[in-house]
């Protein structure tokens, strides 16, 4: 195994199990420690960290590389298709591809429930807190789009022997014992509905949110609330705008994809970082709320002092007079 394979198998590694811990340890602090103000919200924040724990878990489990090229083909009908496959750099864990699926499919969902964020708190200074079981309803009809990116991509996969052999006739690499798994005819529908999911959607959401942004910092500004409530919205807007700016890792992620996906340039680091630019958004996001969310805060810092965060306990002295005759 070469260098840089070397460095990506322990950047998977690291920074994988650092994102399961943070965001378990979120997810407990969400069930344990949350404020009556924030819990409606709670649920937001939950969803985030039950998405992000699973891309960690499957990005560990897979340690997926990308190999793209553009091929001229022989039969006319079908010249000019983009190959794509996946490498897995870990052979002990068997078929590769429905795992990278599931990874996968959680960028998009944790992108609308990051839009829906931003319109929760701006609903919030407007017209007060959403119902608990209207936020689950709109979290599930965000996630049927990300659920069939996953059902479909699932069932797209090619026979692994035939991606092998695509692979070593193509860039002649070295894959003895290693999981190969991917689509040798990206162009069908059930590909395209992944790609064009996972790309297209950005934008405009991306462009909603700077929207209800300025509309929050707005209503923040004029709207009448007490000092203490204002204090509170403005961290959590602090924490989902810094949350905004985790997928401008996906940018670097998608500008990968293209330069191998269209035979540009090929190269082992390129390859390996196309996923570990995707993997480093849900290790960095949960960080948001445990630092902006004061009683996370607060927990996780007497925890990491070593203090004891229960009330302190109450002495009690009894004076006992005895009065003595003689």
């Amino acid at each position: 195994m070469d260098v840089v394979a070397i460095i990506s198998m322990l950047a998977f590694v690291v920074g994988d199990i650092i994102g399961i811990l943070l965001n378990s340890v979120l997810a407990f602090l969400i069930l344990k420690k949350t404020s009556k103000e924030l819990r409606s919200y709670s649920f937001l924040i939950f969803n985030f960290a039950v998405c992000d724990l699973i891309a960690c878990l499957f990005s560990l489990l897979t340690q997926a590389r990308f190999v793209g090229w553009l091929r001229n083909a022989t039969c006319p009908e079908h010249s000019w298709y983009i190959y794509n496959l996946l490498w897995a750099v870990s052979d002990i864990w068997g078929e590769n591809f429905f795992r990278i699926c599931v990874m996968l499919h959680c960028y998009p969902h944790g992108l609308y429930t990051l839009l829906f964020s931003f319109y929760y708190r701006y609903h919030v200074l407007s017209r007060g807190p959403l119902k608990t079981w209207t936020i689950v309803r709109i979290i599930c009809l965000f996630y049927v789009p990300s659920f069939l990116q996953l059902v479909l991509l699932s069932l797209s996969s090619d026979e692994e022997g035939n991606v092998r052999k695509e692979l070593q006739d193509a860039l002649h690499y070295d894959i003895n014992n290693k999981c190969v798994s991917g689509l040798l005819k990206p162009t069908d529908w059930e590909c395209l509905y992944t790609q064009v999911h996972m790309g297209i959607p950005v934008i405009p959401v991306y462009a909603a949110i700077l929207l209800l942004r300025r509309n929050i910092i707005v209503k923040l500004k004029t709207g009448a609330m007490s000092e203490k409530t204002r204090h509170m919205h403005s961290q959590l807007l602090k924490a989902i705008t810094i949350q905004a700016c985790m997928p401008i890792l996906f940018i670097s992620a998608v500008t990968n994809f293209i330069l191998s996906e269209f035979d540009i340039y090929h190269s082992p680091l390129l390859e390996f970082s196309s996923y570990l630019s995707l993997g480093f958004i849900p290790v960095l996001t949960p960080l948001t709320s445990l630092y902006f969310i004061a009683p996370y805060r607060k927990w996780l810092t007497n925890k990491l002092q070593c203090k004891d965060s229960a009330k302190p306990a109450v002495l009690v002295h009894l004076s006992i007079s005895i009065n003595m005759k003689n």
